[in-house]
């Protein structure tokens, strides 16, 4: 490896529910090229793109949503030709298995029930499920059945945890969790294609190793680590299955 005052540090922004496939990709990169250094930071994608807006010292972006990178396309941080849609993923509802909840639909015939979602200023997960509440006619936060969290992250901890009976998570974070199954999936006609987005950004002062660096997420090897974490990458699907509430348990 070479010496840390010859490394290059590049600064990602990655959404919250990408914490477990960058840090792979970041292992996988600095082994290939030990003259740069990975410096992931990890919150919501609406968070990073504020503090993107505000000057942060961010080298490349990986949003879990492609709207959030359209501001900074119109501001010339990110140009339009640089964006790479790298994964697909979906957004599930999940719930804890003793919870014994059929679907979406149940949840909302049970009045004593709480749902968290992310916040949709903050978070895309939290726009996908603001979608899906407008789709099926339901507004769990005028009858005070919503719980906001900051991340899918939050959300994720708050099933487990009893906090709320149910969530709207990603399908990876759900397959990272022995304590729920998933009750029920939401296609593009409920949410939208859910798409995971990478760019380098101009101006950052390290551009070239950005690009690169954005190139080998985006590349065949990059598309298997994404793959095999159970995003849904074209050609290549997704390799990881689903716990499901009709399993009968938890993973």
């Amino acid at each position: 490896m070479a010496p840390a005052s010859a490394r290059t540090r590049l600064v990602v922004a990655a959404a919250s529910s990408l914490t477990d496939v960058i840090g792979e990709l970041e292992s996988r990169y600095e082994a290939l090229h030990p003259e740069i250094d990975i410096a992931p930071a990890f919150a919501g994608s609406g968070v990073h793109r504020i503090q993107i807006d505000r000057g942060a010292p961010i080298d490349v972006l990986v949003f879990a949503s492609r709207g959030q990178v359209r501001p900074l396309v119109e501001s010339g941080r990110v140009f339009a030709e640089d964006i790479h849609v790298v994964a697909g993923n979906q957004l599930v509802l999940v719930a804890r298995a003793e919870t014994r909840l059929g679907d979406f639909a149940e949840l909302r015939s049970r009045p004593g029930l709480l749902v968290s979602a992310g916040d949709p200023v903050r978070v895309p997960a939290g726009e996908y499920a603001a979608r899906l509440f407008e789709k099926r006619g339901w507004s769990p936060r005028l009858e005070g059945r919503l719980v906001p969290a900051e991340n899918v992250r939050q959300v994720l901890r708050y099933v487990e945890t009893g906090v709320v009976a149910a969530g709207l998570v990603y399908r990876t974070d759900a397959l990272q969790s022995d304590d729920v199954v998933v009750v029920e999936s939401f296609g593009p006609s409920d949410v939208g294609e859910v798409e995971v987005v990478a760019a380098p950004l101009r101006g950052s002062g390290h551009e070239d190793e950005a690009a690169k660096f954005v190139a080998y997420v985006a590349s065949p090897e990059g598309r298997e680590v994404w793959a095999d974490r159970g995003f849904s990458v074209p050609g290549l699907g997704s390799t990881t299955p689903l716990p499901t509430a009709s399993d009968g348990s938890a993973r």
